[in-house]
């Protein structure tokens, strides 16, 4: 500023502070290639372990967080995204459902066919179609089966009231998913 004298000159200086943007919008956030968002669910195949998420922010200074995009379960897991705005006070949580679909395995790894003599029990290893020969007046057995997947059940028939001569076991083994089954 110059006063009126044209001489004297007195210079002010002020100092303008923009602040820091508060959005913590999502522009655009995928899971695996399927886009989605806050509160959106994603359905994911059996034996999904992680997922890859790509995330746009609004405001390209803010940053974010994720958890529960890995070591996933079979069924719901959630997915936290946290925003922080580039005022890093303001955040804003967000959450996507990952559902791993259940195994449709019904497949058997081992069957062991327990049985008594008279020295004691004995077992023996199968597998589909295998022939097993017990000693006579054997009538009946114990079966042990192991599942390929852990979550798997499985039924056992036909290991009592053994007659002479051939004899049928049926194993049912139905998936973690409940719908596929094998015999």
């Amino acid at each position: 500023v110059t006063a009126a004298d044209q001489e004297t000159v007195s210079s002010y200086y002020v100092t303008i502070v923009v602040a820091p943007n508060t959005d913590t919008s999502i522009e655009y956030l995928a899971v695996n290639g399927e886009e989605t968002s806050d509160g959106g669910t994603i359905y994911l195949e059996a034996f999904t372990e992680e997922v890859e998420v790509e995330i746009t922010l609004t405001d390209p200074n803010a940053t974010y967080l994720i958890s529960g995009n890995d070591n996933l379960l079979v069924g719901d897991n959630t997915m936290t995204i946290i925003v922080v705005a580039a005022d890093e006070e303001t955040f804003e949580e967000f959450l996507v459902t990952l559902v791993v679909a259940p195994s449709n395995d019904a497949s058997v790894a081992g069957i062991t066919i327990t049985y008594s003599t008279v020295d004691g029990e004995e077992s023996a290893s199968a597998s589909a179609d295998d022939v097993i020969d017990l000693p006579a007046a054997t009538e009946s057995v114990s079966v042990l089966v192991e599942t390929t997947d852990l979550e798997a059940t499985f039924e056992v028939s036909g290991t009592e009231g053994l007659e002479l001569g051939e004899n049928t076991l049926t194993i049912r083994v139905t998936a973690p998913d409940g719908e596929t089954v094998e015999e």
